[in-house]
């Protein structure tokens, strides 16, 4: 067979795939509706109208839907989510399966109020996915509905017939094969307790199709804004307000201070007199002097100053320094989850305060931790004027900015670095053995690698393993292990196992490679031969064996 007729079948073939996978598109995104609303002339525009069912595009807003986008609109850390094709009617009344309940719990010790809104954040998320209603109930040091209320999200709903409800407690979630399954199996169960200490399964959020498939099409949450720094503030803002007691507190200072150009400092600095039972935190000796002496040298003198701190011994080195400057929420600096049930209960009200008074801040310089990193994403613009200590005071510019500085010490993964061409480096190669005898080690703990646009190296976040081929009349095998790290503006797609084409330049500056990466975040997981299918790579890898085992018969 000439060449010219291999070709006209590999065409023939490479349509036909093609056809197939578009007709299968076609009709398993045409099976849901998708329902946008825009209300203000300021973002009505905006919509893409492809999206919305003709049935659907001129649908008329009852004077309640209006009454909630009329609130909406004029809350500014909500409004500026309008523009991003974000569904808030059916994020505020979601479609949910009857009696069946995801609740986020705390009725014991489980982090500082950074970390419990993170996790809360993801958990709700998860609740959409799964169809189910989303409730908290958030009893340690003391009841939250003592200080919040739901703002749009009724998450203090009382479940019926409690006793009869069939529940199961979650106390670990990770993104793998098995936690998938396991959450498909919670279908038949009433009630979740979910008590995950971690963000470790959120990629089933962002990566199972069924899941993310479900935010997307039913609520407008498209992967781009997924991310939890992104999507955080539309949450919490959702979910959260003060009641009228503590929102009383913000209205006396707001009275008493001009807030317009507020300068503001997080001093986290651990274990002190204050707090005696929290951990130590290297490197921060001399904080306190730093980060005010900073505020002192960079503010003006009429400027309002606001510390938020866990220690007594900084507010009154604060306040020796600033004098009628400073602006001082009452309360009793204790943290709510070290300090004991009693002391805990009366630093909760102050601790969320602080959280709130910082997103009124014109400048910001955070410590490294969860508290400083959630309150400050709540600011309109969370980026300006951002600062951040970590031996030293950091401008800090994005989320990639933030994560090159580690707490203290260095916390990376170890991963395997290597490479060979055409076996020139049989060690590297497959099967892999690992370190040898007399041979330099090739786990590299901890992996450091570089950023785009960024000079130095950074701790890794996960490993990589790269096997490409090319079975020209020369035929190149190229394999390579390394390390990578996530950065703000990836959209994730540089995290996920896959197959296609590459150009290896350095290799040969014209020839196509066929590759597959493997993508993995634990110690020397990037020493396995294994991949994570969906089904589009099994088409493709299906179509490269087709191709291969005909042209080896022709």
């Amino acid at each position: 067979m000439g060449r010219s007729q291999r070709l006209y079948i590999y065409i023939l073939i490479g349509f036909f795939i093609w056809f197939i996978v578009f007709i299968s598109q076609i009709l398993y995104f045409s099976s849901f509706s998708v329902h946008n609303y825009c209300w203000f002339s300021s973002c009505k525009n905006i919509f893409v109208s492809s999206r919305i069912p003709p049935n659907n595009q001129h649908k008329i807003l009852s004077s309640y839907e209006k009454s909630l986008l009329t609130r909406i609109h004029h809350q500014p850390l909500l409004q500026q989510y309008e523009s991003r094709h974000v569904n808030f009617l059916h994020l505020i009344k979601p479609s949910v399966k009857p009696n069946k309940y995801l609740i986020y719990t705390c009725n014991q010790p489980c982090g500082g109020w950074g970390d419990r809104t993170r996790k809360i954040v993801g958990a709700y998320l998860l609740s959409l996915a799964l169809n189910r209603t989303f409730l908290i109930n958030m009893t340690w040091p003391c009841s939250i509905t003592n200080l919040l209320e739901p703002n749009f999200i009724q998450w203090n709903q009382t479940i019926k017939n409690l006793s009869q409800r069939t529940n199961r407690t979650i106390d670990k979630l990770t993104s793998s094969d098995k936690d998938y399954d396991d959450v498909l199996s919670w279908k038949n169960i009433d009630i979740i307790y979910f008590k995950v200490k971690d963000l470790s399964y959120y990629r089933l959020i962002l990566w199972r199709d069924d899941f993310y498939r479900n935010l997307d099409l039913n609520y407008g949450l498209h992967r781009s804004i997924l991310f939890v720094h992104s999507i955080f503030t539309l949450v919490y803002e959702l979910l959260f307000k003060l009641k009228p007691h503590p929102q009383s507190h913000m209205d006396e200072i707001a009275e008493k201070f001009s807030l317009d150009s507020l300068q503001c400092a997080h001093i986290r600095i651990g274990k002190n007199p204050s707090n005696p039972n929290d951990v130590v935190f290297p490197k921060r000796e001399h904080m306190n002097t730093s980060v005010i002496g900073f505020l002192k040298n960079n503010s003006k003198s009429h400027e309002i100053i606001f510390v938020s701190t866990d220690s007594e011994q900084v507010h009154t080195y604060a306040k020796q320094q600033f004098h009628s400057r400073l602006l001082t929420v009452d309360g009793m600096i204790r943290h709510i989850d070290r300090s004991g049930k009693k002391f805990a209960c009366h630093g909760l009200e102050k601790t969320i305060l602080d959280f709130y008074m910082i997103s009124q801040c014109r400048t910001m310089i955070m410590s490294k931790s969860a508290f400083s990193f959630w309150a400050n994403m709540r600011r309109l613009k969370p980026y300006e004027n951002l600062y951040l200590y970590c031996d030293g005071i950091k401008k800090i510019h994005g989320t990639s900015d933030y994560d090159r500085y580690p707490y203290g010490q260095l916390s990376s993964l170890s991963c395997y670095q290597c490479s060979s061409i055409n076996g020139t480096n049989p060690i590297c190669e497959d099967s892999f053995q690992g370190d040898i005898v007399g041979k330099p080690s090739l786990l590299h703990t901890p992996c450091m690698t570089q950023l785009r646009d960024r000079k130095g190296f950074f701790p890794a976040t996960y490993c990589i393993k790269l096997v490409a081929y090319s079975d020209d009349s020369k035929p190149i095998q190229y394999i390579y292990r390394t390390c990578g790290r996530e950065e703000a503006d990836d959209n994730g797609i540089n995290r996920v196992s896959h197959c296609g084409f590459i150009k290896l330049h350095w290799i040969h500056p014209f020839r196509r490679f066929r590759s597959c990466l493997h993508i993995c975040d634990k110690d020397a997981c990037n020493q396995a031969n294994y991949f994570i299918y969906s089904m589009w790579k099994i088409i493709f890898c299906f179509s490269l064996l087709f191709i291969n085992s005909y042209e080896s018969f022709t």
